[in-house]
């Protein structure tokens, strides 16, 4: 499912905790855990939420929390204990 996860960010650029859920069917909180892998690793970003448009009641009120994939990123060095 990781892997997954990380396809799907690479291949959209910037995916929601809802639509990897929708698309791995997963729970939004297991959806969530993967993405922030993926932040851990240093391949994804969290951004900010967008705020809310005109305020019309056609979209879902809840905010987006939305990751995007780093291009050209590389993975964050392991700190080494000794």
């Amino acid at each position: 499912m990781l892997t997954a996860t990380r396809d799907l960010l690479r291949q959209q650029g910037l995916v929601s905790v809802q639509e990897v859920a929708l698309k791995l069917a997963v729970p939004a909180d297991v959806a969530r855990a993967l993405l922030q892998k993926w932040v851990a690793k240093g391949y994804a970003e969290p951004l900010p939420s967008p705020s809310a448009c005109s305020g019309c009641t056609l979209c879902d009120s809840r905010p987006r929390e939305c990751y995007r994939w780093r291009e050209g990123s590389r993975p964050k060095p392991l700190s080494q204990t000794s």
